[in-house]
């Protein structure tokens, strides 16, 4: 059983909408890369983006209006930070595909999506983490889980690096495509620093 206070339940709230926006952001990612070269949805993603932004500002301003917090503002803050930074890898990603004009087809689009499913396992992941820190249960099969997502990712990540240089691939285009496999992978990265946090707490406060 939760020994929250009602007022603490702010900060696992706002998280917890920050991880389904992360969520629904990363389906949107999916459906770009599915009806490519239709970018119209990249917009959609701004918009997820500026959501964002206002769930980190109440955040902050939470922050600032509690003399008492239901674990150390700095780990609330950085938990809050690394979600909506997630939220930017992916439209980082994102704009690159658009910006660069890439041609997303055959293995640049098997690769693509692979990571991107990796993505979205991590971000339903820390979905359950904010749960497991609300209620302040064990979570080491948590990060256990996160840690081997974060392997698949980086497995995906140099297997997609390396077909790059088998060379049938021009240089321009293996710059473009190692920024936007980066991107992804960081994204995956982040959900496992989150991962950390979360479990730091938990023990700091069991």
């Amino acid at each position: 059983m939760s020994i929250l206070k009602p007022k603490d339940e702010i900060f696992f709230n706002l998280f917890d909408k920050q991880a389904k926006l992360n969520c629904e952001a990363t389906q949107i990612f999916k459906d770009v890369l599915e009806s490519f070269p239709d970018l119209e949805k990249i917009k959609i993603l701004k918009e997820l983006g500026d959501t964002g932004n206002k769930l980190r500002a109440e955040i902050a301003e939470a922050l600032e209006n509690s003399f008492i917090t239901p674990f150390e503002p700095e780990d609330i803050h950085s938990i809050s930070i690394y979600l909506d930074k997630y939220l930017g890898r992916l439209y980082s990603a994102a704009m690159r595909i658009k910006l660069y004009k890439v041609n997303l087809a055959d293995r640049f689009k098997d690769y693509t999506l692979q990571l991107t499913d990796t993505m979205m396992n991590s971000a339903e992941e820390i979905l359950e983490g904010i749960n497991l820190l609300r209620k302040r249960q064990n979570a080491v099969n948590f990060v256990h889980k996160i840690k081997e997502l974060e392997q698949e990712g980086d497995i995906i990540q140099r297997e997609a690096t390396a077909s790059l240089f088998d060379g049938s691939v021009g240089a321009i285009e293996i710059i473009k495509w190692k920024e936007i496999y980066e991107q992804m992978e960081s994204a995956i990265d982040l959900c496992e620093d989150i991962s950390h946090l979360i479990d730091n707490i938990i023990i700091k406060h069991a």
